[in-house]
């Protein structure tokens, strides 16, 4: 794996570090490196990180391990230093704090310590986040919490977030019975090459029935002129941009293509489709839904609302309204 290194001799070590962790060409491919060990095995033997600039190589990894495991769901960065590992707009650029320095607290000099007595391991670390008690918090909210942190910077909760638009069409799709479980092999294009004159061509987006175009979106072929009004809309980056960390936003535009996108609007039609074979009555369809969208069963409010709904306005609409409720495209 070939790395980028600074060539001037005339700044220090420190500078010489944070220039290799932060260059965009190293990050991306030490990032899609198979062997994280391997990756740690290279940060070491760079022989211009001294012994006290171990302190940025963990705080770095730290920010790496965050965003793998937690997608900084708790509470943003909170439960590994917080703001720590933000500097300016890049969420990513280390910088040695609370984490290091602060003894025996989640994101202190004990879990770089043990870091470092369990060899590096990495799948440790991860054991360790994913079984704490603060990564293991429901997001019941508690207005009494609340009013003392309402940032959720002291981790009362698990913080609600969206699921990134690959997860809600994927969803969608199993949901309405329409998902195609094929894996592997070649992706499948959501988009035609038109060719006009000359050498130029152009594309354009295909939205169908097609089983092809129902795998899991991991399998999409992404072009830049080509994408997917929802998928776009809902935060899914740009394939012409590098995006160490996804930007979460919320906007009216998202509520109009979940609500208006032709996807969308066919996976609520294949959906009812699906609970009209499966369940006999409106009842038994009705509590088949909130399985098959929400894992769950409705309650007795709900259930009679529903059954009300869909008297009123049909199946379709009562599916239709699943797909853009918020326990559906939210993890809780």
């Amino acid at each position: 794996m070939n790395v980028v290194l600074d060539a001037r001799q005339d700044i220090g070590e420190r500078a010489h570090v944070g220039w290799f962790f932060l260059h965009p060409d190293n990050f991306t491919r030490i990032r899609m490196a198979r062997n994280f060990r391997a990756q740690l095995v290279l940060w070491k033997r760079i022989e211009l990180i001294e012994k006290q600039d171990r302190r940025l190589v963990v705080a770095t990894l730290f920010a790496f391990v965050a965003q793998l495991v937690t997608d900084f769901s708790c509470a943003d960065q909170n439960a590994l230093g917080g703001s720590d590992f933000a500097v300016g707009n890049n969420p990513l650029e280390p910088r040695p704090g609370k984490i290091l320095d602060r003894r025996g607290s989640i994101g202190g000099g004990w879990l770089s310590s043990l870091l470092i007595r369990k060899g590096w391991s990495v799948k440790k670390l991860h054991k360790l986040i994913l079984m704490s008690q603060a990564y293991q918090q429901s997001s019941q909210f508690d207005a009494r919490a609340a009013e003392k942190d309402a940032e959720n910077r002291l981790l009362w909760r698990y913080s609600p977030r969206r699921l990134e638009g690959e997860a809600i069409r994927d969803a969608m799709l199993a949901a309405s019975g329409k998902l195609n479980p094929k894996m592997y092999g070649p992706s499948f294009r959501p988009f035609q090459v038109v060719k006009n004159s000359g050498s130029y061509h152009s594309y354009q987006p295909v939205d169908s029935d097609d089983p092809e175009l129902q795998r899991r979106t991991v399998y999409r072929m992404n072009v830049n002129s080509g994408g997917n009004p929802m998928l776009e809309a809902l935060d899914c980056p740009l394939p012409s941009v590098k995006t160490p960390k996804r930007t979460a936003t919320t906007t009216a535009l998202q509520a109009l293509s979940l609500m208006n996108n032709a996807f969308v609007q066919r996976q609520s039609k294949a959906f009812s489709e699906r609970l009209t074979k499966e369940a006999a009555d409106t009842s038994s369809r009705v509590q088949r839904a909130f399985l098959l969208a929400l894992g769950r069963r409705a309650g007795p409010d709900e259930l009679a609302q529903s059954v009300s709904l869909v008297e009123q306005h049909g199946l379709e609409t009562f599916c239709w309204g699943l797909f853009n409720a918020s326990e559906f495209l939210y993890v809780h």
